[in-house]
């Protein structure tokens, strides 16, 4: 998941926020990663999801490019994307997983992500 999908290491206060794009249940998941202060935040929903199998993985377009995930996360995403463009926050995207150092200091930041998101969306499966 490295590359030019995640161009920046995330540093201080700065997180990456999903725009997750409109669409129907049945088309790929598409979305775009922005960075942004923490404090400076559009409204968005926080995902707590069960990751899954790891080794079961679905890709979606994420800033054009393709990007495998589990495939609980895959449906969690296509089952709340709405009629047009909403801001979600989860980990396994907003976070570059490969990067050691980024995702423990954004480890540190989830409990304020969480805190400050306008809705907690849980999601444990289909």
């Amino acid at each position: 998941m490295s590359g030019t999908i995640y161009p920046n290491q995330l540093h201080g206060r700065h997180i990456r926020i999903l725009e997750l794009l409109p669409g129907d249940p049945s088309e790929e998941v598409c979305c775009r990663l922005e960075e942004r202060f923490l404090d400076d935040l559009p409204s968005y929903n926080a995902l707590s999801y069960v990751w899954g199998d790891s080794r079961v993985k679905e890709s979606i377009s994420c800033n054009g490019q393709r990007m495998d995930v589990t495939t609980n996360l895959a449906d969690a995403l296509r089952t709340l994307r709405p009629s047009s463009a909403t801001w979600v926050w989860a980990d396994a995207i907003c976070i570059n997983q490969d990067d050691v150092l980024e995702r423990n200091s954004q480890v540190q930041l989830m409990k304020e992500v969480y805190s400050k998101a306008e809705k907690v969306a849980i999601w444990l499966g289909k």
